[in-house]
């Protein structure tokens, strides 16, 4: 049971897990209240989900305790979320206690499959895989043409060394060329987010 006592709520560690998103009349909370009031006013539940949403549900009294009979409209949302419990009478606020941490579980069959996109993970695993594949055959393609270039200097008396290492050069420049056109104004590392 979730107690609030001088006006802090304290919900402990097993029943930090409220439901599951999209439950609908299964699950009910109790709230103790041991504040002084507790007998002449109504006491309202706050939920402030991740998604920056608030609903607002008038709590049931018995005695000093409050029930949330939890239906699913209640629910905006899985995730983390903050409760806050507002005390009323007489249609004016008496108090109101500081918020506490709380959580709605998933369900995996409330979820809007939709707009399905693959996870961040899959996105940027995908994207180092092309980039890998795309370095490959470049590194291919310069040891080839390394290798040709050698081949050639090996047979001719008329090259020198700086000749040769101007001459790789721009070879490999050549082939860095069809590489940074594929590439250009795209970073190959971008994940889409959404």
């Amino acid at each position: 049971m979730i107690s609030v006592s001088r006006k802090r709520i304290s919900v402990p560690f097993e029943e930090r897990v409220i439901c599951c998103y999209g439950d609908n009349g299964k699950d009910t909370v109790r709230f103790e209240i041991n504040e002084s009031d507790s007998s002449d006013c109504n006491y309202y539940l706050y939920i402030l989900f991740s998604d920056d949403r608030v609903n607002s549900i008038m709590l049931d009294k018995d005695d000093d305790v409050c029930v949330w009979n939890i239906k699913a409209e209640d629910i905006f949302t899985s995730g983390i979320a903050y409760i806050q419990i507002k005390s009323v009478g007489d249609n004016a606020e008496i108090w109101h206690s500081p918020k506490a941490t709380v959580e709605f579980a998933d369900s995996l069959d409330m979820r809007d499959t939709s707009n399905f996109t693959p996870s961040l993970y899959q996105q940027l695993d995908n994207k180092v895989n092309e980039v890998y594949s795309l370095a490959e055959s470049f590194g291919e393609s310069v040891r080839e043409y390394t290798q040709q270039i050698i081949m050639s200097l090996a047979d001719s008396d008329y090259i020198t060394r700086a000749e040769a290492v101007e001459l790789i050069d721009e070879t490999i420049d050549d082939l860095l060329l069809p590489l940074n056109r594929r590439l250009d104004g795209e970073n190959p590392f971008y994940v889409n987010q959404d």
